[in-house]
């Protein structure tokens, strides 16, 4: 996403928990609301279905295809049984879909429809009687933005910027060697570490975006460290040559930082793939 237009984002609409007012081609105002913890169970078993790289599928008909035609011609379409269970693979991706955008945007009927020979996304409301009344139409554009809208909003740490395929496994290795001996607290761990901190009833917790969740989460974690780490400096027992810096004044790191000595080298391999 363009950076001006992530501020844009953040500053009117993601750091306030506001749902992102999104008005489509065909004259609909969509309404993209943050996810709340209660969802994110859900959230996590469907976001994938955005992310596929269909461009890394050594394909020149599937290369060729906008991403909603690859949905709905192929990832829909695989008959393939999930191993160990007695579920269709492309029915559970359909599912992820229409997941989303009953968690997302509230929408009660989704589907994808060749429309003048282009894929589009249909939605629509459904009256008494089960009829389907068409709402909207979105175009392949416009859900690859909104895609990024949904990543941007609801993962305070997202960033999708591209790395050459050699390059992002070099990374991938590089960080499952740095974090092999951390555990990773599971949403569970999250809450409870939580209400310890702050005595919060967990129905309360349940209610706030997950994106707010997981900011106070960090702050919490981050402040403990910083007190631990001031208690060992002020300690005659130990020699720190550093001295460490509040948690709310340290300037982020880039993800990529450490991961290569040459910076510019690095910045020169995501910027080359990703104005291509």
């Amino acid at each position: 996403m363009d950076k001006n237009k992530l501020e844009f984002y953040t500053r009117k609409y993601f750091s306030k928990d506001l749902p992102v007012l999104y008005k489509l081609k065909c004259g609909y105002e969509l309404k993209i609301y943050p996810i709340l913890v209660k969802e994110w169970d859900l959230f996590e078993e469907c976001f994938d279905i955005m992310l596929i790289d269909k461009d890394s599928i050594n394909n020149a008909e599937i290369i060729s295809m906008s991403y909603l035609e690859f949905l709905k011609e192929i990832r829909f379409n695989i008959k393939e049984v999930i191993e160990g269970t007695n579920v269709i693979f492309g029915e559970n991706e359909l599912n992820k879909f229409k997941q989303l955008f009953s968690i997302c945007m509230k929408e009660d009927y989704v589907n994808i429809e060749n429309i003048d020979n282009r894929c589009d996304v249909i939605m629509g409301g459904v009256n008494k009687n089960k009829d389907i009344i068409l709402k909207a139409t979105i175009t392949n554009k416009e859900f690859k933005e909104i895609s990024d809208i949904i990543m941007f909003q609801n993962i305070r740490n997202y960033d999708d910027r591209k790395l050459d395929p050699e390059v992002q496994k070099i990374y991938n290795d590089y960080i499952s060697l740095k974090q092999r001996d951390i555990h990773q607290p599971s949403i569970e761990e999250q809450i409870n570490y939580f209400i310890g901190i702050t005595g919060m009833d967990i129905s309360k917790i349940e209610e706030m975006t997950y994106r707010r969740f997981d900011g106070v989460f960090d702050s919490m974690v981050s402040r403990d460290e910083y007190f631990a780490t001031k208690m060992i400096e002020t300690s005659e027992k130990f020699k720190c040559d550093k001295t460490s810096i509040n948690y709310l004044y340290q300037k982020k790191k880039d993800k990529y930082d450490g991961f290569v000595q040459d910076s510019k080298v690095l910045e020169d391999k995501i910027n080359g793939i990703n104005n291509n």
